[in-house]
Order: structure tokens, then C-alpha cells, then sequence
């Protein structure tokens, strides 16, 4: 990889912008940008600040990205991964990375601007084919500028000229602090998940499990999609060391993508778009605790290795088979799993008495053929075709689909509609395509009675969705939060946290920052016709800063919940759960679980134990984890808070006095697990306590 450009720009832009760069020669360029952007509070003008945040979006020779046929709307230009939004930069720096073929000659950058976002540098990288990898490092350092939880990096890859990724890097926790270093990495919209169950898991490079080691991340990039899109986002200072793409290779493979692939791209399969369409199903099961989006991942992949198969070819279909379609026959099919008759084979592909694997396989009496590439071909895979888990169970479902959505004479191959293709592979009755056509286009089922509404259990007032298309709904919620609360407030205020919850998108909470983990406030509102209505917190919490909200459902419960961790001046603060019922929300739980600071205090017996005055407990973490699970088989969730607790003491100088210089030094004592489990008690409507390990455990301070 070769530096041909380096342009230092540092340029505030408030209108659209041209960038132009005269390419040696045409071929594949890695294309480095670095902007700034601003909030709407931080451009803070007066009460319609949120329209002031700034955006950027580059489209590179016209391709924007992600890439979308012929749409030029806000949405697309300024909330795609590949694009710079204030409002989640908040003032910081972002990297977009575009690997992209250019012609030779002038190439042309067009940016899309809103407000005045700062174009910070630009560098122009060629990539010769040759070389075995693309071994990009950070321009502006290995840290990102320190911030809470924002893009840091994102990476536009074509697919067809790298077959492997690797990323290394480092996170580590800060011995003074609660906080520690975090990297997420998001593929393709799906966020990797690290080894641990309680410790960040949507962050793959954790602090608090790394405690400032290095760890790789490596993926294969040589299937599936035209485009891959990769983001990092950073949690305060996170190390990457570096990002490298192995090239495919070979002189032979300097060139233009085939042809078929560009005709597949051109037949509009917009794979990341599919990846973010798949509709989520917001029905949580007759007990509130199923997932039925538990599968998207592997029904996305299954759909665009195949539809990549046979847009290939040279008689491709005339349409791409969709995902939510697949997601649908599952639900009709298996109920996603749930089903006790198909926990595995959800696509109900080769059961007992059905042949279809032999028929891939060609282990019949009479083989099935297919027109591949203009000529004839027997279905064959070679004993290949089995269903061993719920992914072969999707795999070779949708390829049998594809089967029964062409017929083969002579040498011509008819392409049916999905429609057809969903009837010619259940029992061919008129219920079963209404249902699956009922499930993938209204989102109702009528496989159950019931009805269950799947995926439009709730639909937005049209203010909010039109609001929402063009600046985000979270943008909308801040700026109602903002207006609701008192001048002298809002000159304050320096962010506004906003979290809606999945099974009601109306319901939201919102986190009113003056000073981040320090001065906060929480409010919980309804978007109702237009306007916001805000719910009444019995004993909302009293430390001065909130350190998470959560939305949850709990099995045996119509309503849902709200977690929220408090967080004092003194390093410490409680567990608060609360039941939403109407317009309130009923305090049912309350306990000690935040710990981050050692406020240690002179004791004898602290002396006679550890061998020192000065000591006191904190959590290892910070805070209890909390977990959900009905513990005495009432059929209702319990609660259950569990970590690890550290017993720690300043060791000071004998002969210290008041007014004396000295060092303070920490000693960790001992060290041990706590646990505390509350049982809900339908008497009292709350949450008692049940047991504690230790026994005798503390549980004040």
C-alpha cells in the first residue's frame, strides 16, 4: 500500500463541498477521511437547536454508502455507518475508511453538509494487488480522543478482493476509576460479543477483562455479500495496533470484479440494507420470554449465499429472495424453534417420511435436475446435505426454496414467483401460503389462536415516523426532553441520553446530563399524538448521577420494568427496579449495589484483622450484575444480584499527622464472591429479600 495523497485540510464546511484527486492509474484505493462534528447542544442557539447538529456524508464518483439505488435522502446520506453525525460524535472525531476502485484520471468527492462540521484530513492510499495484505494504521494515533460510547472507525469493504480480517488491539481498566477501555466491533450491523456473559458483552476488547492485554479479532471475508461494512466504536481510550486485509491475490486478479458479479449488484441486492431490514418480531411469546429474532444472523447469511449462487448464473431469477420471507416460513414452520416438534430442523427441511435431503443428494430412484449456467445438472451435494443443527436446518431450507421456485424443460429454466415457490414447499394448501404471506407482509400470525402481531404491534404516531426519517427519533426525544425542562436547566444541560424500549418503541427514558457521571437526571416518557407525556417515578432515585437504564420484561408480568443503577459523589449508589403500570412507575426493589470507591475510615477493628486502620469494602466490577429467572417456580421472575467484593486498605506512614506530606498506598486484603437473590412477593407487590452469600454479608453503608 502506497501513500499517493495527504491533504492536512482542516477546513469548517457549511455548504456542500467538492474534493477532486487525479488518480495515476485506475485501480483499487484506500481512501482515509477524518471530519469533526457537533451535537445539537453543543451548537446550542436557542430552542430549536436540533436542527443545528452537524452531519457529513461523502459520495465517492457519485457511489454513496451504504450503497443505495438512486436515494439521496437525509437518512441515508447522514445515518448510515459511513457517514459523520454530530449527535453521536459529539464534538469528536470520526474515520471513515473507503476501499473502492477508482478510474484513472479525476475522481470526484462530493460532501453532504449539515450546520458546519470541521473536514479534518484526507489520505489516499494505492493498493497493489500483489502485496499479500493491506495493513492500515490510525493516522491520528493508535487512541481515539477520549469519549463515552461513539464511532470511532468505520470501514466501507468490497467484496471479491480480501478473503481474511484481522484487528488487533488493547483495552485497560483505570485503577482510579469506575471506568475502563472498550472497543466495539459491528459487522454488517451485527455487534461480535466478547467470551464473557456478565463483563460488557457487546464489546469485544473489554478493560475490564483485559486489564490492558492485547487481543486479535479475525474474521473470513471471502463469502456472501458485495459490500462488507465494518464499524469500531470506542469507550474512552481504547489501542488499536492495526487493521489488516489479506488480499486474494495474484496478477490475474487485478482487475474489474467479473461481470456476473456486477450484474448481481446492479439486480439491487443490497446486502447491508437486507442485513438492517430483516424485520424484528417485538411478540415476546405467551410467557414474555421468547426471542423470535434469536436466528437473524443465520437466516440473513443462508439468503445471501444463495441468492449470490444463482445471481451468478446466467438465467438469475427475477427477483432476490428475501430474508423476512425465510423468517416467516420459520415462523410458520417452527414457530422460530419454540415449536416442541422442531427445536432444531426450524425449516422443517428432510423430517421423517419427507425425502428432500436424498433428493439433494441424489439418493433416489429418480434424480431432480437443475439449469446450471445453460446446461443441465443433477441436484447432487453429495451427501452433504444433512440437517444437524438449526443453521443446516436454514441452509438447506432455502436452498430447497430455490429448488421449488424454478422449473426446468429442455433447456430453459422458469423462474416462479416467491409466492409459488412458499406453496410448492409446504403441504401445497391454500392456509399455509395465506399464513406465511399473512406473517412477511402485515407481520400477523394465524398459525395460533390467538392472532399474534409479530412485528406491528405498535405503530408510531405519524409525526414521529416522518420526524424520525429525516432526523432520527432520538433526535426528536432529546429535543422534546430539552424543551420540557427549566431554562436555567437546559443551559446546563450537555447531553440527553435517550432509550426507548423494544416491545413499546413509544416508551422511552431519558438521562438529562449536566456534568457525564456526575449531575444527571432521569425522566420516562410516552410519545402520544404528537407530544410527550411524562410518567410519575414513586421515589425516583437520589444520587446525583445515573449510571444505566434498562428496559426489561419479566415472565409473569403484562407490563414491563425499568433497571436503573444510581451513582453518588461517593463512588457508591443502589439497585432501583421499577414496575411501569399506566402513567407511573412504582418503586419494587431497592439495594446497595454500586461500589466503586474506597471511603476508607480509621477502625480498630480493621487494625486487628487486616493490620491496618484505614480499609473499607468495593465491588471489584463497581456494581452487582443483576440476572432475571424464577428461582422458586411461581411461575414469576426473581431477581438476582451477584459479584465480587474486595476488601481494600490505604496504608499510611506511622508517624503521620495532620498536615504532613504523604503518599497513599492501596492493599488489597481479601477478596470474595456476593450474592443476593429477591423473591417476588405478590402480598406486597415488591421484591424481599430472599438470601445473601456471605452469610452475614453487609448490605449498608
Amino acid at each position: 500500500m502506497k501513500l499517493v495523497r495527504d491533504d492536512n485540510l482542516n477546513l469548517i464546511i457549511k455548504k456542500d463541498y467538492s474534493y477532486s484527486f487525479d488518480a495515476p492509474e485506475a485501480g483499487f484505493y484506500l481512501i482515509e477521511i477524518i471530519a469533526e462534528t457537533k451535537s445539537w447542544w453543543q451548537n446550542f442557539t436557542g430552542r430549536r437547536s436540533f436542527l443545528k447538529a452537524d452531519y457529513l456524508s461523502v459520495a465517492i464518483n457519485e457511489e454513496i454508502f451504504p450503497r443505495q439505488e438512486g436515494s439521496k435522502s437525509r437518512k441515508d446520506l447522514f445515518f448510515s455507518p459511513l457517514a459523520w453525525n454530530g449527535n453521536k460524535l459529539k464534538g469528536l472525531e470520526k474515520i471513515n475508511i473507503f476501499i473502492v476502485q477508482l478510474k484513472k484520471g479525476v475522481n470526484q468527492f462530493k460532501f453532504t453538509v449539515n450546520h458546519s462540521p470541521r473536514l479534518t484530513n484526507i489520505r489516499i492510499f494505492s493498493i497493489d494487488r500483489r502485496d499479500s495484505d493491506v495493513d492500515y494504521r490510525v493516522l491520528s494515533g493508535s487512541r481515539p480522543q477520549d469519549g463515552d460510547r461513539r464511532p470511532w472507525i468505520s470501514l466501507a469493504l468490497p467484496q471479491g478482493i480480501f478473503n481474511n480480517l484481522n484487528i488487533s488491539a488493547a483495552a485497560g481498566k483505570y485503577s482510579k476509576s469506575r471506568d475502563d477501555d472498550d472497543l466495539k466491533i459491528i459487522i454488517d450491523g451485527q455487534t461480535q460479543l466478547n467470551e464473557s456473559k456478565n463483563s460488557h458483552q457487546d464489546w469485544f476488547w473489554c478493560g475490564k477483562i483485559l486489564n490492558g492485554s492485547i487481543k486479535e479479532f479475525k474474521r473470513d471475508l471471502s463469502a456472501g455479500d458485495s459490500w462488507h461494512f465494518l464499524e469500531l466504536w470506542a469507550d474512552r481510550r481504547p489501542r488499536l495496533d492495526f487493521i489488516k486485509l489479506f488480499l486474494i491475490g495474484g496478477e490475474s486478479e487485478n482487475e474489474n470484479l467479473p461481470e456476473s458479479n456486477v450484474q448481481y449488484r446492479n439486480k439491487d441486492l443490497k446486502w447491508w440494507e437486507d442485513w438492517r431490514a430483516i424485520k424484528k418480531y417485538q411478540d415476546r411469546g405467551p410467557s414474555g420470554n421468547r426471542d423470535y429474532n434469536r436466528y437473524d444472523e443465520l437466516i440473513v447469511k443462508a439468503v445471501a449465499r444463495w441468492n449470490k449462487e444463482f445471481f451468478d448464473d446466467v438465467y438469475p431469477p427475477d427477483e432476490p429472495l428475501d430474508p423476512n420471507l425465510v423468517k416467516a416460513m420459520i415462523f410458520q414452520e417452527s414457530i422460530i424453534g419454540y415449536d416442541d416438534q422442531a427445536p432444531i430442523n426450524i425449516m422443517s427441511v428432510g423430517n421423517p417420511g419427507d425425502n428432500t435431503l436424498d433428493i439433494l443428494n441424489n439418493q433416489t430412484e429418480h434424480p431432480e435436475y437443475e439449469l446450471r449456467n445453460g446446461k443441465i445438472w443433477t441436484l447432487d451435494y453429495k451427501g452433504q446435505a444433512q440437517v444437524n443443527s438449526v443453521a443446516d436446518s436454514i441452509y438447506w431450507g432455502v436452498r430447497w426454496l430455490y429448488h421449488k421456485a424454478q422449473e426446468t424443460k429442455a433447456d430453459e429454466r422458469e423462474w416462479l414467483s416467491w409466492r409459488k415457490a412458499v406453496e410448492k414447499y409446504g403441504p401445497h394448501d391454500g392456509l399455509y401460503t395465506d399464513n406465511v404471506w399473512s406473517i412477511y407482509t402485515e407481520g400477523v400470525s394465524h398459525r395460533e389462536t390467538p392472532v399474534i402481531k409479530l412485528w406491528s404491534v405498535i405503530l408510531l404516531t405519524v409525526a414521529l415516523v416522518v420526524f424520525s426519517y429525516f432526523f432520527g427519533a432520538d433526535d426528536f426525544l432529546q429535543a422534546a426532553t430539552f424543551d420540557s425542562i427549566k431554562p436555567e436547566s437546559q443551559e446546563m444541560t450537555t447531553d440527553i441520553e435517550i432509550k426507548t424500549y423494544v416491545g413499546q418503541p413509544s416508551l422511552f427514558s431519558a438521562v438529562i446530563v449536566r456534568q457525564k457521571d456526575w449531575w444527571e437526571d432521569l425522566k420516562v416518557g410516552r410519545y402520544t399524538q404528537g407530544s410527550v407525556k411524562w410518567l410519575e417515578i414513586d421515589r425516583p432515585p437520589y444520587e446525583q448521577a445515573i449510571l444505566s437504564v434498562k428496559f426489561i420484561k419479566l415472565k409473569g408480568f403484562t407490563e414491563p420494568f425499568l433497571e436503573v443503577y444510581g451513582y453518588g459523589h461517593k463512588g457508591t449508589g443502589f439497585f432501583h427496579l421499577y414496575q411501569i403500570k399506566g402513567d407511573n412507575l412504582r418503586l419494587v426493589l431497592e439495594t446497595r449495589a454500586v461500589d466503586y470507591k474506597n471511603e476508607s475510615h480509621a477502625y480498630l477493628e480493621n487494625f486487628m484483622k487486616y493490620g491496618h486502620w484505614n480499609c473499607d469494602a468495593r465491588f471489584i466490577s463497581g456494581l452487582l450484575d443483576s440476572f432475571y429467572e424464577d428461582f422458586n417456580n411461581d411461575g414469576v421472575d426473581d431477581v438476582k444480584l451477584s459479584g465480587r467484593e474486595e476488601m481494600v486498605c490505604d496504608v499510611f506512614r506511622d508517624d503521620y499527622q495532620i498536615g504532613d506530606d504523604f503518599t497513599t498506598e492501596e492493599e488489597q486484603m481479601a477478596e470474595y464472591g456476593v450474592e443476593k437473590i429477591f423473591l417476588f412477593d405478590a402480598s406486597k407487590n415488591t421484591y424481599q429479600l430472599d438470601k445473601v452469600q456471605p452469610s452475614g454479608w453487609h448490605d449498608d453503608f
